[in-house]
């Protein structure tokens, strides 16, 4: 299959406390994406953009995000990620909320646990549902 091109843009803007102690940082994404790509290679999430076939496809997407840090090992953060996958269609909007907890056991080695929830706005894509999670995840350095 041979696909136009995909153009990108990304910025990423952070601010950092004295010491490292906290982040909190913003994300922008802007895409464009011939339709037929986004549905052969199942980008987006599942988004159904089939209507659309031939056509190029405009997105959009942020971050907000904090990261405290809570003790000598350990740090919060809490995170939004907002996408609308096809600007200009109704329905094909994403919103991720995440939570973690992370804890530096030794100096190669990080552990966390996870929660986040991902709301699908109605015509997002078919058989896609809201879905939550709680995950552990580790870091290991070598």
């Amino acid at each position: 299959m041979l696909f136009r091109s995909r153009q990108r843009i990304q910025a990423l803007l952070m601010f950092r406390g004295e010491e490292d102690h906290w982040r909190v940082g913003l994300e922008f994404l802007d895409t464009q994406d011939p339709a037929d790509a986004i549905t052969a290679l199942k980008m987006a999430e599942g988004v159904d953009v089939s209507t659309l076939s031939g056509q190029s496809v405009h997105g959009q997407g942020g971050s907000l995000f904090a990261v405290i840090g809570t003790g000598p090992k350990s740090e919060l953060t809490a995170r939004w990620d907002h996408l609308n996958a096809a600007v200009g269609e109704d329905g094909k909007v994403l919103n991720t909320y995440l939570a973690s907890w992370a804890y530096q056991v030794t100096a190669d080695f990080k552990a966390a646990v996870e929660a986040d929830y991902t709301q699908y706005s109605e015509d997002y894509g078919v058989g896609i549902r809201d879905s939550s999670k709680l995950q552990l995840a580790a870091q290991v350095l070598f």
